[in-house]
């Protein structure tokens, strides 16, 4: 989940990591499940740059992104210049044209700006109709908190997940303490 600032001296900040966390805590057998795939995805990437293989495909695979911004009286917590600078910064991470390649460990700079993945904003809505890949949702909460997920629930105050097997689902809002 993404937000943005209402104001110019407010932090952004992330809350997927906390709500991972608090999940982990409810249920202790997902955090070894977790932690399974991540050392099978590790093996995975070992074995392949053992054997000097790329784990790039071989075309490009594009996701549809959405982009679901959510606020209290159609306040403008972010503009769609806001958004789209976000997802060229995702793109240019999987690229490897940002500036952090000196940052990358040795051992993982042959994989460095090779994913073969590119995120573009979603054409179209799981109905198949025309969008922007932004969507604004009005709601009568001030705020969300990063403890749960409201936000990606309409009957929360939130706006509920387009299919996740076909869209990355990005929500927008006011993080707060409610």
């Amino acid at each position: 989940m993404l937000s943005f600032p209402t104001t110019m001296v407010a932090q952004q900040r992330c809350a997927t990591m906390s709500v991972l966390e608090s999940k982990f805590n409810a249920n202790p057998a997902l955090r070894a499940i977790f932690n399974e795939r991540q050392t099978q995805f590790q093996k995975i990437v070992n074995e392949r740059v053992l054997r000097n293989k790329s784990l790039r495909t071989d075309g490009l695979a594009v996701i549809p992104v959405v982009f679901h911004v959510v606020s209290r009286n159609n306040q403008n917590i972010a503009t769609d210049a806001q958004l789209i600078a976000q997802l060229d910064t995702i793109n240019k991470d999987y690229s490897g044209t940002n500036a952090g390649e000196s940052k990358v460990p040795d051992h993982f700079r042959a994989l460095f700006g090779q994913s073969g993945i590119r995120f573009a904003l979603a054409q179209r809505t799981p109905q198949n109709v025309p969008t922007t890949g932004i969507v604004r949702y009005t709601t009568t909460r001030n705020s969300f908190t990063d403890s749960n997920e409201n936000i990606k629930h309409v009957a929360q105050g939130g706006a509920d997940a387009w299919n996740t097997n076909d869209y990355l689902n990005i929500w927008v809002c006011d993080l707060g303490s409610q």
